[in-house]
This record gives C-alpha cells, sequence and structure tokens, in this order.
C-alpha cells in the first residue's frame, strides 16, 4: 500500500533547512563585511542629507553657509559694512531682501527724493529715498532704525551719483486714510503717527519741522499740512519750530497720492 511513496530515512535533508544553514554561513563568514557595509550606507545618507540641506564641504566661511539675518545681510552687503556698527542693533534682524538696492532708472530718478525718506506706517516702516552710494543708504538705515526700533523695515532705498546726501530726515504719512476722505480731518486711528514724529523731533536738539502737504487739490493740500502741523504743536511741538505748506501736485511721487511729509532739519 505504501509501495508508490519514498521513506525518509535518518539522512533526509529539507530544503528549507539547506537554504537556512545557506544564509548562516553568510551571516557567519561575512558579518564584519556587512556591519562595514552598513555603516558605509549609513554615512553615505548623513552626507546626502547634509547636502541637501546645502552643507557645502567645500567653503570654509561659515558666514556664506548662515542663513540667520545677520549672516544674510552681510553677505548679501558684498562685506561693505558690519550691520553691528549701525546705530542700532536691530539691523542685524532685517528681512535680507532690505539690503539689496538697485541702481536708479530714469523714471525713478524723476519720482524719488533724495535723502533720508522713511514712510512711516503703524507698524512697519520704508525707506524710499535717493542715495548717492550705499554707504550713504546705510547711513539713512541706521536714522530709521535708531527712530523707530520696533517697526518692521523695508529698505526701498535706490542709488544714483545724482543724489546728494543730506542731514534732512523727511518722514513720509501715505496713509490712504490718514484723513477724512476729501477733507482736512484727521483719521483718530493713526494721531498715534505724530506722536512717533513728534519723538523724532525732539530727538533731534535743535529743530525745526516743515510740514508739507501734497494732493492734487492745492487747496486740500495746504488745509492738511495745516491739519498735520497742528497736530504736532498739540502734542508739544513749538509753534515757533513748525512751518506747514499745501504745496498741491508740483511734487509728485511715482504713483502719485494725496500725501504728508515732515522734513525735519537742524535750526
Amino acid at each position: 500500500m505504501n509501495a508508490g511513496k519514498k521513506k525518509k530515512g535518518d539522512d533526509y535533508y529539507p530544503l528549507r533547512w539547506k537554504f537556512a544553514d545557506f544564509f548562516e554561513n553568510i551571516i557567519i563568514l561575512y558579518r564584519t563585511k556587512a556591519a562595514i557595509g552598513i555603516a558605509l550606507l549609513g554615512a553615505l545618507l548623513v552626507i546626502l542629507g547634509l547636502l541637501i540641506l546645502g552643507w557645502n564641504p567645500l567653503s570654509s566661511d561659515d558666514v556664506a553657509n548662515d542663513d540667520t539675518p545677520e549672516a544674510q545681510v552681510e553677505h548679501d552687503r558684498d562685506d561693505r559694512g558690519d550691520p553691528e556698527n549701525l546705530a542700532n542693533p536691530q539691523a542685524a534682524e532685517i528681512d535680507p531682501t532690505t539690503v539689496t538696492r538697485p541702481v536708479a532708472d530714469a523714471q525713478q530718478l524723476q519720482f524719488t527724493t533724495s535723502g533720508n525718506v522713511i514712510e512711516l506706517g503703524p507698524n512697519v516702516m520704508r525707506l524710499v529715498g535717493g542715495q548717492p552710494s550705499d554707504e550713504a543708504a546705510d547711513r539713512a538705515l541706521a536714522i530709521a532704525l535708531e527712530q523707530f526700533p520696533n517697526r518692521e523695515v523695508f529698505d526701498a532705498q535706490i542709488l544714483s551719483n545724482r543724489f546728494s546726501e543730506s542731514d534732512e530726515i523727511i518722514i513720509r504719512l501715505v496713509e490712504p486714510t490718514l484723513f477724512v476722505d476729501g477733507t482736512a480731518e484727521l483719521n483718530p486711528a493713526f494721531l498715534s503717527l505724530f506722536g512717533d514724529v513728534m519723538g523724532v523731533v525732539f530727538s533731534n536738539g535743535n529743530f525745526n519741522v516743515e510740514v508739507t502737504g501734497h494732493d492734487n487739490d492745492q487747496q486740500l493740500s495746504a488745509a492738511r499740512a495745516q491739519a498735520a502741523g497742528d497736530q504736532l504743536v498739540a502734542l508739544g511741538v513749538s509753534q515757533s519750530s513748525v512751518i506747514s505748506t499745501g504745496l498741491g501736485n508740483s511734487q509728485p511721487i511715482d504713483t502719485f497720492t494725496s500725501r504728508i511729509d515732515f522734513i525735519i532739519r537742524e535750526g
């Protein structure tokens, strides 16, 4: 009855055991080499990961590979100066995009005010003056950071040797709702800006302030300049130190908008 079935003897060795013995022998004989191979593979994966994250093994310059704002500022300025030498240490916290200054084109030359011009908002300030060099623009940046240390900075200054350096500080208010529409009535939401301007005036010692109103409507520009000047006087600036003038649309900026400029000069 069992004649057709092969009998398993004492020397029977299943195929699966042979496979198990084969791999066991490989592990025993080559475990050192396998460990070295695994270690090398791990090191290679670590190096690849560092390269993907931006590590440059050929560079010895730590600043070039440092993505902190301070390093970005110094690198983008092509070593023109250390941000720590500026008047305020917050220079090291400027967004890197603020330190790339273009050379002015013809249209920018036409519509850019020369000197230290700060467009002031409640939480930000934008430097928009024309400067003769990066060094002069750096000084303007230092002035802005010193006067308004708690605002986010956007450096939109442009460069041309047609511009001259100036000791004046021009604070420009271009907020479209600074005044009630069509009137010279100040919007209470922006009265704090006048307190900030007053702080700059007082910090500059012997001073005077020219308040200029700009609008397509000449009479409205004059009325708004007067209202802005009166607000400074109400906050404590001497009446004799403030001159208010309406300039209509005689000094347009690129996209002309109604604005108030405070030109702060030493007396």
